[in-house]
């Protein structure tokens, strides 16, 4: 048998190897005896059976929990103690930390990492500090030695939200690294890249390029959210709050049309898992699903958020569409953001997102489901070989280097009728440089004064606009991901709304020639700020010396073009579906900018 199969490679700090057959295997459970599971030349699916088999509830229902996890230093402790690798201590929250509203009681959201593996039986754990590579592989690998010593050695897995994004502050939930792992464009930024029909065409690539053409060991599983989109805001307002908590579909068959298509791709490329937003479907929305769908002849949704509901996660995602992955509760379903289900208990709630088929907790009612999540650990060859060798590979040159040319060519040039731009590096300027927005501002205003200096060498950067042979301003509105409030979300830049100082801008732009980079995470509407500005470009998360050296030419200059339509005033905003994009909404929907120029989906000019 041995002569036709190639031995795994294994790795083990505390289990023993046992040999069979002329092969060797960990003894995982520590019986001396090959059991099915530790066998790793049977399929996955069948390792997973096996192992199923041999939990109890109480380790079943530990696996279907994701939670934070920290090491013993981490500043997100309470109580971080300086050197001590693994975390000693529970940490209980006893209220919603984004809309502050009270637990009805307190809520555990990271254990010591023995209790976590032993006793709570954890085995995904998310991963929030921002850790060198040789930290993380040690701090990991750590763990990992915990879990191998538990009784039936279960490894973990570690996950973790986005880590390439351009972060030149790391934001919590979002993008949770900076300046560790290659740094690329954000989802904006990678759509301006080029004029694509969907944005599908890059989900599909993503789940290919993280996981290959299946899971194996070499593989990243994704996690593609949230489903079935989360762009139908009333009012642009977020489901994480009791007023954003709808979604209502004013158009007929706008969720096949506008929405969906990115998650059948993810759903084509094999991704492993899909998170359901908090968000729920409304009844006063327009014809949606076929009527075999519909809840019965006269409804079409059960007004229940898409953790709970089964017509969205089995009928629609598993049976239309063809998922054969796991689905991954969104953070607060059961306690916080239960949308629908508020006058139903705990456990009432946990049962209702089982029956819908949310495989997180499905251990307690369909062992089917919980087949998948283990079978996915057994396909990342985990059980071979939890631990990491090689922490260089994070942030590689190589992969650094194509994050750069994707920034570089992310930049869009909206508008240059006054000739300013390509900016010469080697020319004499005294410049007035010039960052507005809401978060950590003087943290970004030294980058750009940094990356001027690194960049264009013989600029003099000025205190005082006046003084200047040019200025360059970068605006960076922003909705604060979690500062909701009832009053209505505005795409507005106004300092009262994103931050943008709009009366200075003016000033500089009056005072002398001004470029305008306006960093796009939303469709700001331009009206205030373009018209006097001489040069306008847009950036969607970029490091501010690869955004200056575009517009220097390095790379043949911007090559972006809009992936969005920026609107021309807000009043074509709220007469607008909320679940159309602004690309098919028409001419009067467009802004037109001083020039004549549309700044329409697609548009983007060149050197």
């Amino acid at each position: 048998m041995s002569r036709h199969v190639t031995q795994s490679q294994l790795g083990t700090r505390a289990a023993t190897i046992i040999e069979v057959d002329g092969l060797k295997f960990k003894d995982l459970d520590g019986d001396g005896q090959l059991s099915p599971y530790e066998d790793w030349r049977l399929t996955p699916s069948e390792r997973a059976r096996d192992l199923v088999g041999r939990m109890t509830v109480e380790e079943k229902a530990g696996l279907m929990i994701i939670g934070s996890h920290h090491p013993g230093y981490s500043k997100f402790l309470p109580n971080p103690k300086e050197g001590q690798l693994l975390n000693d201590e529970d940490v209980w929250r006893t209220e919603n930390p984004i809309t502050g509203v009270p637990f009805l009681e307190p809520v555990l959201v990271t254990s010591a990492t023995d209790a976590a593996i032993n006793q709570r039986h954890q085995r995904y754990l998310i991963v929030r500090d921002n850790l060198s590579p040789e930290d993380l592989t040690t701090w990991t690998n750590a763990v990992q030695e915990v879990a191998e010593r538990s009784r039936l050695g279960i490894p973990v897995v570690f996950t973790s939200n986005p880590r390439n994004h351009v972060a030149l502050v790391a934001q919590f939930g979002v993008n949770e690294s900076a300046g560790v792992f290659s740094e690329w464009p954000g989802e904006l930024g990678l759509a301006a890249l080029r004029d694509p029909e969907l944005i599908a065409d890059y989900i599909g690539a993503v789940v290919r390029g993280m996981q290959g053409p299946e899971l194996s060991s070499t593989s990243v599983a994704t996690t593609i959210k949230h489903f079935p989109g989360g762009g139908v805001r009333l009012d642009g307002h977020d489901p994480h709050f009791a007023w954003g908590q709808t979604n209502e579909y004013p158009t007929e068959n706008a969720l096949y049309q506008y929405h969906l298509p990115p998650f059948q791709a993810a759903v084509d490329a094999g991704c492993s898992s899909i998170m359901p937003y908090y968000a729920r479907p409304m009844n006063n929305s327009a014809p949606q699903l076929e009527e075999q769908l519909w809840i019965n002849p006269t409804t079409q949704f059960e007004e229940v958020a898409f953790a709970y509901n089964r017509t969205f996660l089995q009928d629609l995602l598993r049976e239309k569409m063809g998922f054969e992955g796991y689905i991954n509760s969104d953070s607060g379903v059961i306690d916080a953001m239960m949308w629908g289900v508020e006058k139903l208990s705990e456990p009432e709630r946990f049962a209702a997102a089982v029956r819908a088929g949310t495989a997180i907790f499905s251990d307690m009612a369909n062992p089917a489901r919980l087949l998948e999540a283990v079978t996915e650990i057994f396909q990342l060859g985990l059980f071979e070989n939890p631990y990491v060798t090689d922490g260089a590979a994070i942030g590689a040159e190589e992969v650094a280097a194509m994050g750069r040319k994707a920034q570089l060519e992310s930049v869009t040039l909206l508008r240059n009728d006054a000739s300013l731009l390509p900016l010469d590096r080697d020319k004499a300027l005294k410049v007035y440089a010039w960052v507005t927005g809401r978060t950590k501002i003087d943290q970004v205003q030294r980058q750009l004064e940094e990356a001027f200096g690194e960049v264009f060498p013989q600029v003099e950067l000025v205190a005082d606009e006046a003084e200047a042979d040019l200025a360059f301003v970068w605006a960076r509105p922003e909705i604060a991901l979690f500062e909701d409030d009832l009053e209505g979300v505005s795409l507005s830049v106004d300092p009262r709304d994103n931050g943008v100082d709009v009366d200075h801008v003016r000033e500089i732009q009056t005072a002398t020639p001004t470029i305008l980079a306006v960093n796009f995470t939303n469709p700001w509407i331009l009206s205030e700020l373009e018209p006097g500005a001489a040069a306008v470009v847009g950036t969607f998360e970029i490091k501010p010396e690869l955004m200056l050296a575009s517009l220097a030419g390095e790379g043949g200059g911007p090559k972006g073009k809009l992936p969005l339509t920026v609107p021309v005033s807000a009043e074509v905003i709220a007469q607008s579906p909320r679940d159309v994009p602004g690309k098919f909404l028409g001419d009067d929907y467009v802004y037109v900018d001083s020039t004549g120029v549309a700044y329409a989906y697609g548009h983007g000019l060149t050197f």
